[in-house]
């Protein structure tokens, strides 16, 4: 488990270090974590996070409603890749009224893998980054 950091300028970025809050023992179930993980994008709820059947991204979707606030539903996808040099997670938490969905988040993190993928990110042959600031400005996910 990582200490959470948001490097908030380019300067940043570059002197980024993840830093280790401690190591969880969990290394036995990681097979079927990821067997079940990669079925919900192939076949499940989370389909709209594919970007290339063959690099698959890893995640798991989950919706439910906020019971301090009637009405506010919330829909979180959490995922990461396992292919090439590069890997990233990327999770989304979105808040709102009765469309929210983690269907709907899953389909926002699968447009920030087809924009790294559309940027070379991904290749073998890219220089290693620690993390990426992208922008999606201008950019509208269309869950449809």
């Amino acid at each position: 488990m990582y200490y959470l950091q948001y490097p908030r300028n380019e300067d940043e970025v570059k002197k980024f270090v993840p830093r280790i809050k401690r190591t969880l023992e969990i290394a036995q179930f990681v097979p079927q974590l990821k067997a079940g993980m990669l079925g919900a994008v192939e076949y499940g709820t989370a389909k709209r996070a594919i970007y290339d059947p063959n690099e698959p991204v890893f995640g798991k979707t989950g919706t439910c409603t906020d019971t301090a606030q009637p009405g506010v539903h919330l829909g979180w996808f959490g995922s990461f890749n396992d292919i090439g040099k590069n890997k990233v997670a990327v999770v989304v938490l979105l808040t709102g009224g009765r469309g929210i969905s983690g269907p709907i988040a899953s389909g926002v993190a699968g447009n920030v893998y087809r924009n790294l993928a559309a940027q070379h990110f991904f290749a073998p042959d890219q220089p290693g980054v620690n993390t990426a600031l992208m922008s999606l400005q201008g950019q509208q996910s269309n869950p449809e």
